[in-house]
């Protein structure tokens, strides 16, 4: 397999590789636009604490609309990936499961 091919969204070993990158990132993605629309119509809409939370995090960094007084370091969905990467669930919501390890290498 050439490189070129090795992780093309057609190839059998690389679909799920960037279904496990995608799928999570997309889902992010989503569901803050869809929180920015939504509170856009209602400002008195309230998501509960953990979404709201997660939602204001994610907005701190990767803001809706892209800022404009200079070039990011990173492209956006990047930033998104990394804080998904580095941010466990557990700290929007409490009494939660545990993060698992990374099996990457550091």
């Amino acid at each position: 397999m050439s490189p070129s091919t090795a992780f093309s969204p057609g190839c059998e070993g690389a679909a799920s590789w960037w279904s496990l990158i995608l799928e999570p990132l997309r889902d992010l993605w989503n569901a803050t636009y869809w929180m920015d629309v939504r509170k856009a119509q209602d400002a008195s809409r309230n998501f509960g604490d953990g979404p709201t939370a997660a939602w204001t995090a994610l907005r701190k960094i990767v803001p809706l609309l892209p800022v404009m007084d200079g070039s990011p370091s990173q492209p956006r969905p990047m930033t998104a990936a990394t804080f998904l990467k580095s941010t466990p669930a557990s700290k929007f919501y409490s009494g939660g499961e545990t993060m698992p390890a990374s099996s990457e290498k550091q």
